[in-house]
């Protein structure tokens, strides 16, 4: 999920090999790779996805404003760590989507041209499994 489209949309609700998700984003988040100071760097926002079933119950969202989403069928508040605020699923957290290395740097903004890189390590599935463990 492109975050230039989630900037639109703060809300994207979509399946992911068959299971129900939903991508919540919040700007205010900068680029520390865009400039050479953090206070010149661009909003790039944040994001987290999750699986939209709680209590046997699918849930779709709708965003509300200031990194604050709504659920259509209690009325429940949420922020953008999957956590209920308010309403009748307050208290419950939304169980992360886990993402793939190659779905998240697709998801993410690239650097602009000549900013500093840092030579890339072989993801091997062992360290794969060992970076993606809860």
């Amino acid at each position: 999920m492109p975050f230039s489209r989630l900037d639109r949309d703060p809300v994207a609700q979509l399946r992911v090999s068959g299971r129900p998700v939903v991508v919540l984003f919040k700007g205010g988040v900068v680029s520390a790779l865009d400039a050479a100071a953090i206070e010149r760097s661009r909003d790039v926002g944040t994001a987290g996805a999750f699986d939209r079933r709680v209590g046997g119950r699918t849930l779709e969202f709708e965003a509300l404003g200031g990194g604050c989403f709504r659920d259509r069928q209690t009325g429940s508040t949420w922020d953008i760590t999957g956590r209920s605020l308010a309403g009748e699923l307050a208290g419950t957290t939304l169980r992360p989507n886990r993402a793939r290395p190659a779905v998240l740097v697709c998801a993410g903004r690239v650097p602009p041209r000549g900013a500093h890189r840092r030579p890339a390590r072989e993801m091997t599935p062992a360290r794969r499994r060992r970076a993606f463990q809860a």
